[in-house]
């Protein structure tokens, strides 16, 4: 190849880079890497404010029914992802 055929070369494959950059109908990686990244946070349950809450109760001595229903919620949707 000679050097205007090269020159030719990459003026076609930059042109095809910047419309495969606007093409509209990507596949589902291309849409989810579009996206914001998202982020995983692990929160302790010792810390968590119904674990605070209830523990602050039990101390006190205090403690309410609806303290306690809470924090069975809590560890009720903790059972159930981990058991999923």
């Amino acid at each position: 190849m000679n050097e205007d055929s090269q020159n030719e070369l990459d003026r076609l494959l930059d042109r095809l880079e910047a419309a495969r950059g606007n093409v509209q109908n990507r596949d589902a990686i291309d849409r989810i890497l579009a996206t914001e990244a998202r982020r995983t946070e692990t929160v302790s349950l010792r810390d968590h404010e119904v674990a605070v809450h209830f523990r602050r109760e039990l101390a006190e001595g205090r403690l309410q029914a609806k303290t306690v229903a809470r924090l069975l919620d809590l560890v009720g949707a903790v059972l159930g992802v981990i058991l999923k």
